[in-house]
């Protein structure tokens, strides 16, 4: 079925497939979302074995996966060869979802390139996956992966002029087979098998095929030696990521160490098994889970032999990797001579570093992370190899120039390859116009130091000659991120901040250039339309200040000097504007005060004072809970008015003889607990004052017992004649108990109770 869309042209499905090999075919750490978010580590770990691969990507966590399922996969993609029809099909797709346009075709260039960079992922991956013979996949049944490699896919030549393929990518495809057939030379087997004879490097037919896949005119400026030699090998074959490798087998050794220490139990293990519990107590871990945490499991045992395992396997693979890095260094000096042999002077002036660049680096550099690491540290080796005719420094001129016009017609993982070769290339000669005696070991006197000096010649350049070019090679990169940073078109931006946060450590290393592009972030990071690009510019900006004050940017003693007076006055503005803002809000806030008048100030600081034990409102004076203003009430149709207040600010029911208000003045333990709960007192109306007082702690305790008495269940009153009588709740205060015959009830209802309940 994925076939059949295939070739239709329909990719939608593709991100099954992609799932498929990550998951069930345990390449998780080959892919990656996009290569613009790897990091120096992951990139160094690339470089080295299909294990260092596995350690490295994810920043030590290995993923578990079954041997069983990857297997099965891959039986299944070799079966009537559907891996590597799938494969030309990808390849062939990559174009049609640029250039073929009908009415389903999306408009949007975010979507095409979004395409685009799917079926690139998918086809490295799938091509690692087929073409894998690490120990990490087991033992399989029947031929080798390579074999059935073999076997599926067509040859080189079939791959550019039959199907279409370009030359990079045909290479691509055949590069597992080419490099298989030239480590079975290195072991020293005299007859390699059948299925790698097509493949064997530096044979006629070999050399056949590549003269094909250029014009005849590129043969002029490159030979195809240099060609195949360029296409032939992988980054693992010419460097060896020494470090990272000693680096990871260490980090094992700590983690083997710390497993044996848990193993043996005692006191060394006291503190790691704290640390443990106390890891899973904050993950919210159960008892049990915590003393599990702690103890030695069946899961720690099969880490310990993993860890074992790997940091032995890492061992033999860096020895095994430097052996061949130094194989391959060997051949490639036997033959420096033969790379630009037979070539004429003038078109070696002219035309070799561009043609270098057309048909073998650009092409190249923008398929994966590895290829444009590759690319750079093929040009490195050129250069210490002193390969006759290969001028380095007209290369990174076309270099630069070509930078230019493809920051603006790149995809965003493009973006992120291209980003890897320019500052692997950018810190090399930034390194030359840093300190003199590099520049002077590395390239003075040697045939990658000639420049054309304007006449048609070509010439050895001077330290100072090499600044001039140097600034303006960064004067050329600042206006190109410059345009890409102020574009209205998405895909500019974002591929603009993605090579400029790859280079954030080399670049921009003149202050002028950094406070241009600093300016220029301005709206970006104040864009909220685009948050994917705010994000971006915010990301970047803090990283580019941290490289500023790192000593990145060349500033000299004054300009740094006025740099720090200025950020001193912003830091002295911005304290005296907050000082500022505070006194407003207090005259504000006196202004408020003033308005609501000094009753309500005094009765907000009367609150502080402990209330008297005999209760009663603040100040001593019993004050009428009705408003003095409303003392008559006029009935809206008509009558005789009332007074409200009655004699001596009484209330009017009680000189009616009515029983008092609850609350009222006529109930004084009322009218004590309405001021302890800071209801009453001098509101309009007779409304409730809810501000609260604060009250004596003795008497609260004994109040808090008295409430709690009465919350004891009383017993069942007796029954009467006509039994029980639940009509009256209880009597007024003041009542007598027992009026309705032997009939008695509880105390009174308290407005408390509910509080204390």
């Amino acid at each position: 079925y994925l076939v059949r869309r295939l070739e239709q042209g329909e990719i939608l499905e593709l991100g099954v497939f992609r799932t498929l090999l990550t998951t069930a075919g345990s390449y998780g750490f080959a892919d990656c979302d996009s290569t613009a978010g790897l990091s120096d580590t992951q990139l160094d770990g690339r470089a080295g074995s299909q294990l260092l691969k596995r350690e490295t990507s994810d920043f030590g966590i290995v993923e578990k996966f079954n041997r069983k399922a990857s297997l099965k996969l891959r039986s299944v993609l070799q079966d009537s060869d559907v891996g590597a029809v799938i494969l030309v099909l990808l390849s062939q797709i990559r174009y049609r979802i640029l250039y073929h346009v009908d009415k389903s075709t999306p408009k949007h260039i975010k979507l095409l390139g979004s395409r685009y960079d799917s079926c690139q992922m998918v086809l490295s991956v799938l091509t690692d996956f087929l073409t894998d013979t690490t120990e990490e996949q087991g033992p399989s049944t029947g031929p080798g992966p390579i074999k059935c490699y073999a076997s599926a896919m067509p040859e080189l030549s079939e791959l550019h002029q039959s199907f279409g393929l370009e030359p990079a990518v045909s290479w691509m495809l055949c590069r597992p087979l080419i490099r298989a057939a030239m480590f079975e030379q290195e072991e020293g087997k005299e007859d390699v098998p059948e299925h790698l004879v097509p493949y064997l490097p530096h044979t006629d037919s070999m050399k056949a095929t590549s003269s094909a896949m250029l014009p005849e005119a590129c043969w002029q400026h490159l030979s195809q030696d240099l060609f195949e030699m360029f296409y032939s090998h992988s980054l693992y074959d010419i460097h060896c990521p020494e470090t990272r490798y000693k680096t990871e087998i260490v980090r094992l050794d700590k983690d083997k160490e710390r497993l044996n220490q848990l193993k043996k139990g005692g006191d060394a293990a006291r503190g790691m098994m704290a640390s443990m519990a106390a890891a899973a107590a904050a993950a919210g871990g159960t008892e049990r889970e915590i003393r599990q945490a702690t103890a030695f499991t069946k899961e720690h045992e099969k880490d310990l032999e993993r860890l074992t395992r790997h940091s032995g396997l890492l061992s033999t693979h860096m020895k095994r990797q430097k052996k061949h890095c130094g194989e391959v260094h060997k051949t490639f000096e036997s033959k420096k001579a033969s790379f630009l042999s037979g070539l004429k002077d003038e078109d070696v002036q002219k035309l070799t570093a561009e043609t270098f660049l057309t048909y073998c680096v650009y092409p190249r550099c923008r398929l994966t992370p590895e290829d444009a690491l590759y690319c750079a540290e093929f040009v490195v080796l050129l250069h210490n190899m002193e390969v006759p005719g290969f001028f380095t420094l007209k290369y990174v001129d076309c270099l630069i120039n070509a930078v230019v016009g493809a920051a603006y017609s790149i995809t965003e993982d493009e973006a992120g390859n291209l980003s890897v070769l320019l500052k692997s290339t950018w810190a090399w000669i930034k390194n030359w116009r840093d300190d003199k005696a590099i520049f002077d070991k590395e390239v003075a006197g040697k045939p990658g130091g000639k420049m054309d000096n304007g006449e048609g010649a070509l010439e050895e350049i001077s330290y100072d000659d090499f600044k001039k070019l140097y600034n303006k090679w960064h004067a050329i990169l600042g206006q190109t991120f410059l345009g890409c940073l102020e574009s209205k078109e998405y895909i500019h931006t974002r591929a603009g901040l993605i090579l400029l946060s790859r280079i954030v450590n080399v670049f921009p290393s003149r202050p002028v250039l950094g406070e241009k592009i600093m300016d220029a972030l301005a709206p970006l990071k104040d864009d909220t339309n685009r948050q994917d690009l705010r994000s971006m510019a915010l990301g970047y900006s803090s990283q580019l200040i941290k490289a500023r004050d790192e000593g990145v940017w060349e500033e000299d003693l004054a300009a740094a000097k006025a740099r720090r007076e200025k950020k001193e006055k912003e830091a002295e503005e911005r304290k005296k504007a907050a000082e500022k803002q505070f006194q407003e809000m207090q005259k504000e806030s006196d202004a408020i005060d003033r308005q609501l008048g000094g009753s309500g100030r005094r009765d907000w600081d009367d609150r502080s004072r402990p209330a008297p034990r005999s209760g009663g409102p603040p100040g001593g004076q019993m004050k009428s809970p009705l408003n003095p203003v409303a003392a008559k009430f006029t009935p809206a149709g008509g009558g005789q008015p009332r007074d409200l207040r009655g004699d001596n600010g009484r209330d009017s029911r009680s000189s009616r003889g009515e029983p008092p208000r609850r609350g009222g003045p006529g109930d004084r333990r009322e009218l004590e607990g309405r001021w302890e709960r800071g209801g009453g007192g001098g509101g309009g109306g007779g409304g409730r004052d809810m501000r609260k007082r604060s009250r004596s702690p003795d008497r609260d305790m004994g109040r808090r017992e008295d409430d709690a008495k009465r919350m004891r269940p009383q017993p069942p009153p007796p029954r009467g004649r006509g039994g029980p009588d639940f009509r009256s709740a209880s009597p007024p205060r003041g009542g007598r108990r027992g009026d309705r015959g032997d009939r008695d009830h509880g105390p009174p209802p308290d407005r408390n109770r509910r509080r204390s309940r």
